[in-house]
């Protein structure tokens, strides 16, 4: 066993390795959270953790994540079974070239979310989880207007899930290199 994983196995869940990069300003982390459009769920069932990526809001006042998907499946399998998630948004920054292969790097900003998930059954909990959705990703088009408003029939077809936010913790790296560049595939 490595020599560190007993004494990182006790730090607490939002603990961050690098204190020069932890972030704990609240600001900061909910402007992250309002800004980046897809986040990364952990659910957990029988000792196997799952990663499923999921389209979210931040809703401030309620201090928590919603986001919608499937009544059926194994990510609401798993948060019925186990309601404990992690939630992990990320946003890339730009590629660190160095002298050295083992100091490249890549700038980046991300907040990690410990809490539990639970479907909403009450319909103005599911009407605020879809409209606050609505409002991040289809902000320019209006309800009545451009499209038609939510109907109670159509809260039957899709789940509204709310993760109650227990602690959470930002890390931010950047590198003050002046040869910083965009990531761009080979060959695209």
């Amino acid at each position: 066993m490595n020599k560190n994983t007993e004494k990182y196995s006790r730090k607490g869940r939002s603990e961050v390795r690098r204190e020069k990069s932890s972030i704990q300003n609240e600001e900061w982390i909910k402007s992250l959270l309002t800004r980046t459009p897809i986040a990364t769920i952990a659910s957990v069932n029988q000792d196997q953790a799952f990663a499923t990526p999921i389209s979210f809001v931040y809703v401030e006042d309620k201090n928590a994540i919603y986001f919608h998907g499937a009544k059926v499946g194994r990510l609401r399998a798993n948060i019925d079974l186990n309601p404990q998630v992690s939630v992990n948004v990320f946003e890339m920054g730009q590629l660190v070239p160095d002298e050295k292969a083992v100091e490249f790097g890549l700038d980046y900003q991300s907040v990690t979310i410990f809490g539990k998930a639970n479907e909403q059954t009450d319909k103005t909990d599911i009407l605020l989880g879809l409209e606050a959705l609505m409002e991040k990703f289809f902000y320019m088009y209006e309800s009545g207007k451009d499209y038609s408003p939510i109907q109670t029939e159509d809260l039957i077809r899709t789940g509204v899930y709310k993760i109650e936010i227990d602690e959470w913790s930002g890390k931010e790296l950047t590198s003050d290199r002046t040869d910083k560049f965009d990531y761009k595939p080979k060959g695209f």
